[in-house]
């Protein structure tokens, strides 16, 4: 699978269109379209499906992947990263 970045000034939003690599020619898939002449930056995806659609899905592989973290960690992260006082007296 391969996914097409229009190249844009910054402060537009990129579109992302996917197609297939078939025969020496990227294939579009349905319902993508360009314009002649248009700049694209191509991507190769290393997997064979499209990516997921929610943030939360894509950084799923991270749940649990630091095992070593205080029990408290989740609310008072800012008391271990920037050295704030504790919230532990705060109400839940």
């Amino acid at each position: 699978m391969i996914i097409f970045r229009l190249s844009k000034p910054s402060w537009e939003m990129a579109m992302e269109l996917y197609g297939t690599f078939e025969n020496g020619v990227i294939v579009l898939d349905a319902g993508c379209e360009l314009s002649q002449g248009e700049r694209v930056e191509i991507l190769k995806v290393m997997d064979s499906e499209k990516p997921t659609s929610t943030l939360r899905a894509r950084m799923r592989w991270m749940v649990g992947a630091i095992s070593d973290l205080p029990p408290d960690f989740s609310r008072e992260h800012d008391h271990y990263i920037h050295g704030t006082p504790r919230r532990a007296s705060d109400p839940e």
